[in-house]
């Protein structure tokens, strides 16, 4: 589990196989999806601490710059870790 984090920005969309995507743009790789929007959150926080567990683990940067914007049609919220 992560200690001594603050907050994540996550950006929620619809896909178009009606589930909701997620995904934390400030670290790279981590993506997943919900048939809710309760259960996308639930589900890229869980992807989050794993990908951080991960980067920390090989001694990589945990967050680094967004490299493509943010659809402004999207969803953007802050995720506690």
């Amino acid at each position: 589990m992560l200690k001594n984090l603050d907050r994540v920005k996550v950006v929620l969309k619809n896909g178009e196989d009606g589930y909701i995507l997620a995904e934390c743009p400030s670290i790279p790789g981590c993506r997943s999806q919900g048939k809710t929007r309760a259960e996308a959150i639930t589900n890229i926080r869980e992807a989050a601490e794993l990908c951080l567990d991960v980067r920390r683990g090989e001694g990589w940067p945990l967050f680094e710059e967004p490299h493509t914007p943010i659809d402004p049609r999207a969803d953007v919220i802050e995720l506690e870790l």
